[in-house]
């Protein structure tokens, strides 16, 4: 009898144990639902990261597409004359030595930091001091050539051709492509309020060579009465420029005078 009471509460101890490890393993779904979330929010974060990192690694040092802008081009030297391109490339040279030469480092050291842009507008005074030479001489010649036409000094009307040709349109032509050059070098320097001025001699000087080119090739005679017109404007234009110009050649020490006898028979009244 005590053996077999002694039995069922071993029995009982046991299915009682058993219960408890049961009910110790068993999860509950509403709280074992939470847990899980956060584990695979992780996991996903951390894919996310992952994969994000490879297409920066992958793709930041890819090569520029084919449609990409291009670096800028330099302008070409070849559009000037030899001579001119040469002068330029003379004062480019200077400036360069002039601020990065260790002999003049002590240059740099006087005049500060604007000793840079003092040398910029030294040089870009000094490429318009050249164009402004080439509307001088062009202007002049085309008063010339209308002075030879009016007093009848040609034998053949040909003559008028050839000549027009060989000492205007050749010069006009060289300096509209300098103009339209240094256009490009000076947009933001400190240059750019003198070339406008230039640019409107440059237009009353194109509107007379086109107008005596239209009356060379049949036009009527009102066409040479508007070359004639606009040659004027732009001999008066170069007049008040040169006023102007000279005061800053003289500030930034540039060495430059037009041609004496040129000034005097055509820009200047008679005496």
């Amino acid at each position: 009898m005590a053996e077999s009471s002694f039995e069922m509460s071993a029995e009982q101890s046991a299915a009682g144990m058993k219960s408890k490890a049961r009910r110790a393993v068993r999860v509950n779904p509403e709280r074992g639902a939470a847990p899980l979330v956060i584990v695979l929010v992780f996991a996903f974060l951390g894919a996310a990261l992952a994969g994000l990192a490879g297409y920066f690694f992958l793709f930041s040092n890819k090569p520029a597409p084919d449609n990409a802008p291009a670096a800028p081009i330099r302008p070409a030297s070849t559009l000037i004359a030899p001579a001119r391109a040469r002068e330029i490339q003379e004062v480019r040279a200077i400036m360069r030595s002039e601020y990065r030469s260790k002999r003049n480092e002590y240059l740099v050291r006087e005049r500060g930091p604007e000793d840079m842009l003092w040398l910029t507008s030294q040089a870009e005074l000094t490429l318009l001091s050249g164009l402004f030479s080439h509307y001088l001489e062009t202007t002049a010649r085309f008063y010339e050539i209308v002075r030879i036409l009016t007093n009848g000094y040609l034998d053949q009307p040909s003559q008028l051709k050839e000549l027009y040709g060989r000492e205007i349109m050749r010069r006009f032509e060289n300096a509209e492509r300098r103009r339209k050059m240094l256009r490009r070098r000076i947009e933001h320097d400190p240059a750019l309020e003198l070339f406008g001025h230039l640019d409107y001699i440059a237009y009353y000087d194109s509107i007379a060579f086109y107008s005596f080119d239209n009356y060379l090739n049949g036009a009527e005679k009102t066409e040479l009465t508007t070359a004639m017109e606009q040659a004027n404007n732009a001999k008066f234009m170069i007049k008040d420029f040169w006023d102007y110009f000279k005061l800053r050649l003289d500030e930034y020490r540039v060495d430059f005078k037009p041609s004496e006898d040129v000034w005097q028979r055509y820009y200047l009244p008679p005496k």
